[in-house]
């Protein structure tokens, strides 16, 4: 199967550095703020965006991480640690690398909402355009218009890649 190259490690880190821009925007820089990343990509991009945030604003930034199967998410619990009860009253970012139909999106919301944070943000690398479920992502890096048999995949690690399958 032939992988197209949608977005290579210079523009990767290019939309994630926008992306911390557009947070540190948008939170109080007054209030603690959590940034959440869906396992395991997600969860990269979080630390990479906390990092990112915490070295221009004065206001603390946690980092939680949330497991689920993205694939059906009923089959198995959702898991949040360090501890989900940090989220309390808190501006929460959801990180993910990408959306597609946004369900893992919706699921993962359903779980935070249990903690009732003041409020719920998410970011996302990709969003591709086939959503299934109706949520939004508040910052994207990279927008896609794909067809229904399309696949986009993200790697981050040394050399950051997004590649249409």
């Amino acid at each position: 199967m032939e992988k197209n190259v949608i977005l290579t490690h210079d523009k990767i880190n290019r939309s994630i550095a926008r992306l911390a821009h557009q947070i540190m925007e948008e939170i109080n820089v007054q209030e603690e703020a959590v940034i959440v990343g869906v396992y395991p990509n997600g969860t990269t991009l979080a630390k990479r965006l906390k990092t990112l945030v915490e070295n221009r604003i004065s206001s603390k930034i946690q980092l939680v991480e949330i497991q689920l199967n993205k694939n059906n998410p009923l089959q198995e619990p959702v898991h949040i640690s360090p501890d989900g009860e940090i989220l309390n009253n808190k501006t929460v970012i959801l990180a993910d690398d990408v959306m597609n139909s946004g369900k893992t999106t919706a699921f993962a919301i359903s779980k935070l909402l249990e903690f009732s944070p003041s409020q719920i943000k998410t970011v996302v690398l990709v969003e591709r355009n086939h959503k299934d479920f109706p949520i939004k992502a508040d910052f994207v890096g990279y927008s896609l218009s794909t067809n229904l048999r399309d696949h986009v995949t993200v790697e981050l690690g040394e050399q950051d890649t997004a590649y249409l399958v």
